[in-house]
Formats: C-alpha cells, sequence, structure tokens
C-alpha cells in the first residue's frame, strides 16, 4: 500500500500529530536489536483493475470470532508494525472491533501519544471478492491508490488457542507494503513476539524495513 493510504486508511490511522522522538524501537538497516528475516514467498491475489497485489488471507477466517459487538467490542492490541509516521510518538496501541448488523465493523484505534489520549473511529467494509478477512478501512479520508473497494486490511495469518478463540494476527496491506502484529494479550514475551516476527517475514514482508515493537505495559490504560 503507498504512503498516503497508509496515512488514511488502515488499522492504526490516529489523528496525526507534530513529529517527535518515538518510544518506539525501530528495525531496519538502522537496528541491530531486532531481527530482520529473509522475506519468504506467499500467495498473493494481483487485481488487473487496480494493479495492486493483495496478501491472501488464510483459509477459515470467521468475522465473528475476529470482532465483537458494538456494546461489547474485541480488543486487539498492537505488539510490533512496519513504520508508520503516524504512529510516531504513540505507546499502548490497540483497536477495538464491533460488529454491524449490515456486516460492516466499527473501528475504534488509540494509542498514548506522547503521553497523551489519542484516537480515530472508522468503519471496515468486507471486501469477499478477495476473500474473508479482507476488509476497506475508511477513517473518512480519500482512498489510496488501489480504491474504495480493495482490501486494505488483510488477515494474513491467524492465531488460536486451544478452544479454537483468536490470539494473535498479522495484518498486512496491499502489495506488501505494511504489516501489523496483533494479540488478544497486550503484554507478550520477547520470545514469541520474535517467532510472530519470523512469520511475519515468511508470509513475504521485507524486515530490512524499518519496523518496530510496540511499547505495552502495565502503566498502560485499560480499553
Amino acid at each position: 500500500m503507498l504512503f498516503s493510504t497508509l496515512a488514511s486508511a488502515f488499522l492504526t490511522a490516529f489523528t496525526l500529530a507534530a513529529a517527535s522522538p518515538s518510544p518506539l524501537i525501530f528495525g531496519g538497516s538502522g537496528s541491530s536489536d531486532l531481527p530482520k528475516y529473509p522475506p519468504g514467498i506467499s500467495n498473493a491475489t494481483f487485481d488487473g483493475k487496480t494493479k495492486c497485489t493483495f496478501p491472501a488471507p488464510q483459509s477459515g477466517f470467521v468475522p465473528t470470532k475476529y470482532v465483537g459487538t458494538l456494546d461489547q467490542p474485541s480488543v486487539w492490541y498492537q505488539l510490533a508494525a512496519s513504520f508508520q509516521f503516524f504512529e510516531i510518538g504513540c505507546t499502548c496501541v490497540y483497536a477495538k472491533y464491533g460488529l454491524y448488523s449490515n456486516g460492516s465493523i466499527a473501528v475504534n484505534n488509540f494509542c498514548l501519544r506522547n503521553g497523551s489520549p489519542s484516537g480515530v473511529k472508522g468503519v471496515a467494509a468486507p471486501t469477499p471478492q478477495f476473500g474473508a478477512g479482507t476488509f476497506n478501512v475508511n477513517f473518512g479520508q480519500p482512498a489510496g491508490s488501489c480504491g474504495s473497494q480493495a482490501p486494505n486490511y488483510i488477515v494474513n495469518k491467524y492465531y488460536t488457542d486451544s478452544a479454537g478463540k483468536y490470539t494473535a494476527a498479522i495484518v498486512g496491506s496491499s502489495n506488501f507494503d505494511g504489516w501489523f502484529l496483533l494479540s488478544k494479550q497486550r503484554i507478550v514475551s520477547r520470545a514469541q513476539i520474535d517467532s510472530y516476527l519470523k512469520d511475519i517475514a515468511s508470509l513475504g514482508y521485507d524486515l530490512s524495513k524499518s519496523y518496530s515493537i510496540t511499547t505495552q505495559n502495565d502503566s498502560c490504560p485499560a480499553p
């Protein structure tokens, strides 16, 4: 997904603030702390109309297990993400998802930006022509280069517990340009995050590009 699209229509497109030193740990060529697993080759769909390539969602995705209701939305915490300029200064990032009766999803994103609450609300519409687990998320901004009918939120891989409940997800964007690692659990070990990062690379995302581990701790505000 192109830079402008990421800024206007993606999982954590928070209200922009003036750039400031970021509390995130950034990977890529400037960091020796984060792994840079080589990208693998993954299934994808090329759309001749938009000239965009979309990562394939994992089969078997069930939206009603992924999101909650409008009264009790599900909460997903961000553990890591490719560099997003609209997340500069953000910690404690999470998203709430609640299902509308028409199948669309209410999206409520939140972070602490330099210690102050920051957030944005939007709507995610399913894009079934690209498979279950693909959505076009809109925050009231113009559509990106792939258009308003194409997905910019793709559940590329999900993880479940022994009861079949979703525990984590890798969400990608068009052209493998951006990704987010989400978890139902706020505090996750670094070893587990590194395991997820290996999966992210295997799906085709380039970890030699800048990415970050998101600050999550017990002092973060409860959703």
